[in-house]
């Protein structure tokens, strides 16, 4: 499990392909980043919950499975691309995000991100079928970064980034077009899979 704070940023520095698999070497910004990690940690990738299987110096090799490539940007990775990275939360961490999985829901597409005073804000679009996923002030993460929801604009998500996140994650990086990994909040969607269900039952009728 994770909390949604990033504490490094990493570059790509290996990928290889086999099949439809691919895996990657990544090289943590943090000096001794690696050092409570062992060979089987898991670390999340841009949001991806992923586990070390190798580990050498301050780079670390993880498996991306084809299922984990074909649902997150991932596949999108090159050769010093920047990521986000997220060592698993401990059991007397301080929860200072919202409750991350690490199980990507979607892609989501950067429409624009620019400066407003010191803040900047991004726009981000989602397909229609997750709206219901998504409430004003509530939480999510993108690209592993708890964020809260600050407006939604027909399938536009609002996102204000205080300079602190802008700088210590990869939104830093951010283009039009970028493809971003979206994990919806697990309570809300447990609320709805329970409602699902119940509606099912009662054919709609409280």
């Amino acid at each position: 499990m994770f909390t949604g704070i990033i504490d490094s940023i990493g570059k790509v520095k290996e990928i290889t392909r086999r099949g439809k698999n691919l895996y990657l070497v990544i090289e943590p910004e943090i000096e001794n980043y690696l050092s409570d990690i062992k060979i089987g940690s898991s670390i999340a990738v841009n949001g991806v919950c992923l586990t070390v299987i190798e580990k050498k110096s301050n780079l670390f090799k993880v498996f991306v499975s084809d299922e984990s490539l074909r649902i997150t940007n991932l596949q999108f990775l090159r050769i010093n691309s920047v990521v986000n990275l997220e060592k698993s939360m401990k059991i007397d961490s301080r929860f200072d995000g919202h409750i991350v999985l690490g199980h990507i829901d979607c892609i989501g597409v950067c429409e624009r991100i620019f400066k407003i005073q010191e803040d900047y804000q991004l726009e981000l679009k989602i397909s229609g079928e997750y709206l219901k996923n998504v409430v004003k002030k509530g939480s999510i993460a993108i690209n592993g970064i708890s964020l809260t929801i600050a407006d939604i604009s027909g399938n536009i998500l609002k996102f204000a980034i205080i300079p602190e996140t802008y700088k210590r994650t990869n939104i830093k990086e951010l283009k039009k077009g970028d493809k971003l990994n979206i994990e919806f909040d697990i309570i809300g969607k447990y609320i709805l899979r329970q409602l699902e269900l119940e509606n099912k039952i009662t054919g709609g009728k409280i």
